[in-house]
């Protein structure tokens, strides 16, 4: 295996475990908020996280990552303090002004997202709070992903892992504090993480500022803007679109069964995308990378794969174990959202092709435009189909912006994908799946015994049909023995 692969399956693996930190506190607290929680609270915690993710896409204006993106040319040119404090001021001072007039006059907004009750108020502004202590936070976060410090970025996401799962624990456990619980644990471990990610970027950068330096992270990072708004459209629009159309407990239960469908995003898809940029920001200035690309979209393909079938074919006993009774109806949506994610994930490869040749404008109209189906779509499929219809605009609105990333890409710069093996991936892995409807039984473990020889079937057909090539099976046969040796 080559030095540059062996890089980005180790950085990864280290990500993976952070990202896996970030997001596992909701699954950890999923089986206490099932019994704590009615599905309509929890739904107004779904629109909560609906407002954080959206205000912090659209407020860091693309910013955080012309970090990511111009961070090791200036430091050539030693001026990455002023790269740095630039954005950090700007961010600052923007989000002091916009965030605080929200804070000062939440009432119109509350009434459009909830309902104006002096909780639901109160609640609003403690995601305020979130989201500005947020958007300071990401900017430490793509300073570690640009310098590559996988393992400071675990150890930061560790902290703030143990801190927000014990509060929760206390606050929504023992203390029944309910929705309230959930928002001020965010508040107060946001708050912690500023105050450290501020001693962290004082200590290490020179307060500078460039309005060039600013003026060109802009031109680079405001078609992202309309990326940020777009993707946290198309992940958590659906759920505002229930509220109208359906009630609040349908949002409860798509909410979080569709937890379920992301554990692909947590695990592969987020930690591929942090080590993959980086990497490949760094070998595009130094050789060609069409090679690497057809590679690594196989191979993710093939993991992808793995992560759909697993989650798809266990979905009913996932959530018999993890939740409770009254969640359990939305097993259907994960297979949905679960393959809407293994889209998003190859679109990566395709994005980052195209930021290299500098048409990140491709990128934001392609989402933008899926944005804007995800809406239509769940306007003429919800009010009929509730939470699958919600479900099935979410895959098709992923399909049409992998799709109008792809054909452009082509057209700019022609990558000969490895069809013959990605065809054998697509088709083995569907049969698998489809396989998994032919046993019907109540019985648990039967049911999980079945399933779990499925899954295994897929990687072995794969094998039988010479879709592994020899060196790939010399790395496979190797990486076995060496972890069967760890744990004997």
């Amino acid at each position: 295996m080559d030095q540059k692969t062996k890089s980005l399956i180790s950085n990864t693996s280290v990500y993976s475990i952070g990202n896996i930190l970030i997001k596992l506190v909701a699954f950890i607290l999923i089986p206490l908020y099932a019994r704590k929680l009615l599905p309509d609270e929890y739904g107004i915690v779904a629109i909560l996280e609906l407002v954080e993710l959206l205000g912090k896409s659209v407020l860091t204006f693309g910013l955080a990552q012309s970090i990511l993106r111009f961070l090791t040319q200036y430091k050539k040119e030693k001026k990455e303090h002023d790269l740095i404090f630039s954005v950090y001021i700007f961010l600052f001072i923007v989000n002091t002004v916009f965030l605080g007039f929200l804070f000062k006059f939440p009432y119109t907004l509350v009434n459009h997202l909830l309902s104006v009750t002096p909780e639901n108020v109160l609640y609003f502004r403690y995601i305020l709070i979130v989201i500005f202590t947020g958007i300071i936070q990401g900017i430490f976060i793509v300073i570690l992903q640009a310098e590559e410090k996988a393992v400071s970025f675990v150890l930061f996401t560790l902290l703030n892992f143990i801190l927000l799962l014990g509060l929760n624990i206390y606050k929504v456990g023992y203390l029944n504090e309910g929705v309230q619980g959930i928002v001020e644990s965010k508040t107060y471990v946001g708050l912690l993480s500023f105050i450290i990610v501020n001693i962290y970027l004082f200590k290490r950068f020179n307060p500078r500022f460039s309005i060039s330096i600013l003026k060109q992270c802009m031109d680079y990072g405001f078609p992202l803007i309309f990326v940020g708004i777009s993707l946290t459209l198309l992940t958590l629009a659906d759920r505002y679109f229930l509220k109208i159309f359906r009630d609040m407990s349908e949002v409860g239960i798509y909410s979080m069964t569709y937890k379920f469908g992301m554990i692909m995003n947590m695990v592969l898809i987020t930690p591929f995308r942090q080590a993959f940029f980086p990497l490949m920001f760094r070998l595009s200035n130094e050789q060609d990378t069409t090679k690497l690309y057809r590679k690594y979209f196989t191979y993710f393909l093939f993991v992808g794969f793995l992560f759909f079938l697993g989650l798809s074919m266990f979905s009913i006993e996932i959530l018999s174990v993890v939740t409770s009774p009254k969640y359990l109806g939305g097993y259907q949506i994960i297979p949905v959202i679960t393959f809407a994610y293994l889209l998003f994930g190859l679109r990566i490869i395709f994005v980052h092709a195209l930021a290299t040749v500098k048409k990140t404008r491709i990128i934001a109209y392609s989402t933008f435009a899926g944005a804007l189906l995800n809406i239509v779509l769940n306007i003429l499929l919800i009010p009929n189909y509730g939470i699958m219809g919600a479900a099935i605009a979410t895959l098709l609105s992923y399909l049409f912006i992998t799709l109008t990333t792809f054909f452009p890409l082509q057209k700019i710069h022609p990558i000969p994908w490895d069809w013959s093996r990605i065809i054998k991936i697509v088709l083995i892995g569907f049969a698998v799946y489809l396989s998994s409807f032919l046993v019907k039984t109540k019985n648990f473990f039967l049911a999980v015994a079945f399933k779990s020889f499925l899954l295994l079937l897929f990687p072995t057909t794969l094998y039988f049909i010479h879709f592994f090539f020899e060196r790939e099976l010399e790395i496979i046969k190797k990486t076995l023995k060496k972890f069967m040796n760890q744990i004997k």
